[in-house]
């Protein structure tokens, strides 16, 4: 396994969370201040899992057993959620693939033809009538979802995280998992984080295009505008989580 992520990424970059938009990434960074950094053993009995199951049928009850041996609630699906593979706690719905070489969930294959494993959780999330977070994972690599997000996600890469020790980042996503009610404030707090920045960027870019025809009397360099405008929208999408 390689350390360098299969996705862009500049020196702002997480070396194993993949932000998808789904929570803020300075409200990532804040909660990461706050942690000491360990190396949780449900991550590493996940890993050891997943590379001794051939197929699925072997790999759900073990994945189940390794969360609850690591003080997780996880169980068999009931009527309110027949299709996806397990439940964990009273938030996620999970849904367990098998390595195949691919570590994008959106190469993983789903249950239908011309479906992958992101398009399959996306359509059990819709369908749920009571739990609103979707876990994907093959035990090395943990994507979340959430039902009213549809192509936002958080993802970590634990076959790279496990190797390194001790890290803050396992230890964040390990606690979303577990605590119902953390991974509902990081939401929040994303939102708020969001909006504000919005109305921050948008009041900045008002001042600026203003600022810019007074001075130059009309007569604008439309490429610098251009340009400008353009580095301020990527900082725009690093912040609010889009960009790695």
């Amino acid at each position: 396994m390689s350390d360098v992520h299969p996705y862009s990424q500049n020196i702002t970059a997480d070396p194993f969370f993949v932000f998808g938009g789904l929570f803020s990434r300075r409200v990532i960074e804040r909660e990461l201040q706050k942690l000491s950094g360990l190396k949780p053993k449900i991550f590493s009995d996940l890993i050891e899992v997943s590379g001794r199951c051939r197929d699925e049928m072997a790999l759900q009850p073990a994945f189940e057993s390794a969360f609850n041996g690591n003080g997780f609630k996880c169980k068999p699906t009931n009527t309110n959620h027949p299709n996806c593979d397990r439940l964990l706690g009273d938030n996620f719905l999970i849904e367990m693939k098998v390595p195949d070489g691919y570590f994008d969930p959106q190469f993983w294959k789903g249950s239908r033809k011309g479906e992958n494993a992101v398009e399959q959780l996306r359509r059990y999330l819709d369908e749920s009538k009571v739990r609103k977070w979707g876990l994907l994972t093959n035990g090395q690599v943990f994507r979340i979802m959430h039902k009213d997000c549809s192509f936002r996600f958080f993802e970590i890469w634990t076959c790279d995280s496990d190797r390194h020790g001790n890290t803050m980042q396992a230890e964040l996503f390990e606690k979303l998992l577990k605590d119902e009610g953390y991974v509902e404030s990081l939401l929040s707090e994303s939102v708020k984080e969001v909006n504000l920045f919005s109305e921050v960027f948008e009041n900045h870019v008002v001042k600026f295009w203003d600022e810019f025809k007074r001075e130059n009397d009309r007569n604008w360099n439309v490429s610098l505008v251009e340009t400008v405008l353009t580095i301020a929208f990527y900082r725009y999408l690093e912040d609010i989580g889009v960009l790695p």
